[in-house]
């Protein structure tokens, strides 16, 4: 797990602020007596210079007391007295890799000792804090030096070789891609032993602090021999969606995967992979979705989308309406919807008269926000007719009736 960034990031070892303090001590007889809370005046560090990437090493830092101040007998407290600290000095950028791990492993009344784990060549500087003397601290340069490991392959129950590969000490690097093969398996992953879970994906990329054995991990193979779908035919609303799921045959399968297609992408649009999927009517006319196997299996679903349907005309304006020759007005008419309507209802709308050389109807237009439908009407010549609103397949609403005078 990462715990240092390039900037610099306190790992705090105390859990409690309450103890971050020095509690229940005494003074000796040859030094002064201290009553209260006693704070540490300085920090030591041992001396460490250089390690190598994938190796512990340790840091032993001692606190520095007024007078001859001597431990409780509660050694716990000691636990939570400061903080520990790396700032990367290589000019390395953020994205790049931690150089070190930290954590405290044992500790006395005025020493602390600090196991840290070379992660990353580089530069740094460790620091150790006092939470309770903001100034106390101490640092030391520590140069973690490169380090090549060694990855072994092993093909755990399958046939073939691979070399081994050498890498760099914690650099992310990408593992050999699996060559190995098994009878009536596939290759699942590496796992770091022979009968352990998988960790490791084929040509993973990661990081390396040791010499390591990956041994290939293997799923038994059954092959797919045939598809279902959880229906055959539907029809979609424009704007509508479906869940078409597949159920690949036999149930032990271990070609789960598929694939689906569509014949037309103006009429439904479906999702390239996964299991369901999600078709979406996005136009008027008939299409046809496939879903096709590892192994070439199909089936296939028909879809007929619509567009939204009137339920309902209202004529807007009183019917006789008597107009003069020669004279054209505004008609209008109020629709409701199944659905919301679609370019396509609207391209379904018309205008009609009875007898087009008394009334002439022409120029339908359509307000989406109130769903009213206009179109303009002419007299051409004295007499009565009927203007009329047709919508596909003869719906007709109740005809407006035009009275033309001279």
């Amino acid at each position: 797990m990462k715990i240092f960034q390039k900037k610099l990031i306190s790992v705090f070892l105390a859990m409690s602020a309450a103890l971050m303090l020095i509690p229940a001590l005494s003074a000796s007889a040859n030094g002064p007596v201290y009553s209260g809370n006693i704070y540490p005046t300085s920090i030591t560090l041992s001396d460490f210079n250089t390690t190598t990437v994938g190796q512990y090493f340790t840091l032993t830092a001692t606190l520095h007391y007024p007078g001859e101040v001597t431990g409780s007998s509660n050694p716990d407290a000691y636990n939570n007295m400061i903080s520990v600290q790396v700032q990367n000095n290589d000019g390395r950028s953020n994205a790049d890799p931690d150089l070190v791990d930290t954590a405290v492993y044992d500790y006395t009344f005025n020493t602390v000792t600090i196991k840290l784990f070379a992660r990353h060549s580089g530069n740094c500087t460790v620091y150790v804090k006092s939470f309770m003397s903001p100034g106390i601290y101490a640092g030391i340069n520590v140069t973690i030096k490169s380090a090549q490991f060694t990855v072994s392959f092993n093909a755990n129950g399958g046939t073939g070789s691979m070399a081994n590969q050498t890498v760099e000490g914690g650099i992310p690097q990408t593992l050999s891609r699996n060559t190995f093969s098994r009878s009536d398996y596939h290759f699942d992953g590496w796992a770091t032993s022979a009968n352990g879970s998988v960790q490791y994906s084929d040509g993973q990329s990661i990081e390396i602090t040791s010499n390591v054995t990956l041994y290939a991990k293997w799923v038994l193979y059954i092959p797919d021999t045939g598809v279902t779908l959880n229906h055959t035919a539907i029809s979609l609303l424009v704007g509508n969606t479906d869940q078409l799921s597949a159920t690949v045959a036999p149930s032990n399968t271990t070609n789960t995967a598929v694939t689906w297609s569509t014949s037309n992408s103006s009429v439904v649009k479906v999702s390239a992979n996964g299991n369901p999927a999600t078709v979406t009517a996005v136009g008027v006319g008939t299409a046809t979705v496939t879903v096709q196997t590892v192994s070439g299996y199909t089936a296939t679903c028909n879809y007929t989308v619509y567009a939204p349907m009137p339920t309902q005309v209202t004529m807007n304006q009183s019917s006789p309406l008597t107009i003069s020759v020669g004279q054209t007005r505004t008609i209008s008419a109020s629709i409701t919807f199944t659905a919301p309507p679609t370019k396509e209802t609207i391209a379904a709308l018309i205008w009609d008269s009875s007898d087009s050389s008394i009334v002439s109807a022409s120029g339908l237009s359509f307000n989406y926000t109130n769903n009213v439908a206009t179109v303009s009407i002419t007299g051409k010549s004295v007499g009565t007719t009927a203007v009329v609103l047709y919508f596909s397949g003869g719906y007709v609403v109740t005809p407006c009736i035009i009275n033309v005078v001279a």
